[in-house]
C-alpha cells in the first residue's frame, strides 16, 4: 500500500505552481521551516484556491460524470452513509471552499500557521481518497 507521502505526490505531482509547492510542504511538513511559512504567507491563499479547482475538476479529468461516479464508481440515488469515502470527499471539498473564501491571510487567527495547517490537512485528507481512484480510472 502506498504511503501518504506517495499518495500526495501521485495526486498533486502534476499540479501547477503554487499548488505544487504546497504539495511539497504537505509531504515534507512545515515545522521549523521559515521558507514554508513565508511561502504560505505570500502564496497560500492562491494555492488553496488552486486546490479547490484541482479537486473539483479531478472527476472530469479522468472521464467521470460526477464526484460520486469518481469516488464510488457509479452514481447512487441515496445519501452516502457517515464515514463513506464520498462523504469524506465532499467534506474535503466543502472545507477547501471555506478556506478558499478567506480574502486575506491575516483574517485567520494564527495567520500563516493556521493557513499552513488547514491547507496541508486538506491535501492529506484528499490524497488517500483520490490516489487509488486516479489509478483505477487511468
Amino acid at each position: 500500500m502506498a504511503t501518504l507521502k506517495d499518495q500526495i505526490r501521485q495526486v498533486f505531482g502534476n499540479a501547477p505552481a503554487p499548488l505544487s509547492e504546497l504539495a511539497r510542504f504537505a509531504v515534507e511538513g512545515v515545522a521549523g521551516n521559515p521558507a514554508a511559512y513565508d511561502f504560505i504567507l505570500k502564496n497560500g491563499l492562491e494555492a488553496v484556491r488552486q486546490l479547490l479547482r484541482y479537486l473539483t475538476d479531478m472527476p472530469k479529468s479522468v472521464g467521470c460524470r460526477s464526484d460520486e461516479h469518481f469516488v464510488l464508481g457509479y452514481e447512487s440515488r441515496t445519501d452516502p452513509p457517515a464515514g463513506s469515502p464520498l462523504r469524506e470527499w465532499r467534506q474535503v471539498l466543502s472545507d477547501t471552499l471555506t478556506l478558499a473564501m478567506v480574502k486575506e491571510v491575516h483574517e485567520l487567527n494564527n495567520a500563516e500557521n493556521e493557513l499552513a495547517e488547514r491547507s496541508i490537512a486538506l491535501m492529506r485528507k484528499a490524497a488517500p481518497i483520490a490516489s487509488p481512484r486516479l489509478i483505477a480510472w487511468s
